[in-house]
């Protein structure tokens, strides 16, 4: 059984059909719906979509299938109903530590509202009623996911556009240079806090050198496709060879960009004297490898020209 309720499988039908008159006769009838959570641990509840509410579903993060085409106005009639904008869903048997999930952070850092259209309707319907923006994380789940989605870069400009601040690494990440430069002094050294952000999300409050922020700087700018960002944090001393976590993975510069599939970043990197036969710690694998196994196949062709000096 999916849940607990009794009209959950019927609402959540409803929902994926996008048929809004009869999701909200079910709402009518049966007001705590819009509370009631998938039970099931079967895939892909089984992770951070784990009792998951019906407003959940609208992110379409993870993708079940197309969304409708009415998914805002499905969105609307779930909030409306009393729908909680901020209810957490995650930590399932197979990933326990990604609880706290909320839909507008699925919406953030999902592909497929993205590519329908959805995401920017979604994002301001949720914070109309009253979904809170997360000040410090919501801008790395967004550039974060670019690996996954180029787009996420836009969405990330979304939020950041509707209050999210941003620090040193994030703001390389959304490609913006003048916000880049507000975080050094005008003896070019880098000012207080200018990892605030990073250092709370990504490093879980451990503190970094100069140099090693500069490295998260220039690595986020990499993997969202950034070249002048690039260009810039190269000018003011990042080392391009340094390797920075991703998510759990440590890996240089030149893999993120590779991995992401931005070319024209990858042969700066080359240019800059980044290896190309370096290795990551996690798989040892190259940059080559991390962009054939995101089939980013312009990039692989790019090593390859480089490699014949061609």
């Amino acid at each position: 059984m999916l849940s607990g309720h009794p009209h959950f499988a019927e609402a959540l039908l409803a929902v994926d059909a996008g048929d809004v008159p009869g999701l909200e006769t079910l709402l009518a009838a049966h007001p705590d719906l819009v509370s009631a959570r998938v039970s099931s641990t079967e895939p892909p509840y089984d992770g951070y979509f784990h009792r998951a509410t019906l407003l959940h579903h609208v992110a379409g993060n993870p993708v079940r299938g197309e969304l409708p085409d009415s998914v805002v106005t499905i969105a609307r009639a779930l909030l409306r109903a009393g729908a909680d904008p901020d209810a957490g869903c995650g930590g399932g048997p197979s990933q326990p530590t990604t609880g706290g999930g909320t839909v507008l952070g699925l919406v953030a850092t999902g592909r497929l509202a993205h590519e329908q259209g959805f995401t920017e309707r979604l994002i301001d319907l949720l914070l109309e009623h009253g979904a809170r923006l997360d000040p410090d994380g919501g801008l790395f789940g967004s550039l974060y996911h670019t690996v996954e989605h180029q787009g996420q870069r836009e969405v990330a400009a979304m939020l950041h556009r509707r209050g999210v601040r941003a620090d040193l690494p994030t703001a390389a990440g959304l490609g913006r240079l003048d916000l880049v430069a507000t975080f050094f002094d005008d003896d070019g050294g880098l000012l207080p806090g200018a990892d605030e952000i990073w250092r709370r999300t990504v490093r879980g409050g451990a503190d970094a050198s100069d140099d090693e922020v500069l490295s998260d700087a220039l690595l986020a700018a990499s993997v969202n496709g950034w070249p002048e960002v690039v260009s810039w944090l190269h000018e003011k001393g990042a080392d391009p060879a340094r390797l920075r976590h991703w998510g759990p993975f440590p890996v240089a510069p030149l893999h993120g960009a590779a991995w992401a599939g931005w070319p024209e970043v990858v042969r700066l990197l080359l240019e800059l004297g980044a290896d190309p036969t370096a290795r990551e710690p996690t798989y040892g694998g190259a940059p080559v490898d991390w962009a054939r196994h995101a089939h980013r196949d312009d990039v692989v062709d790019l090593f390859r020209g480089w490699s014949s000096g061609s």
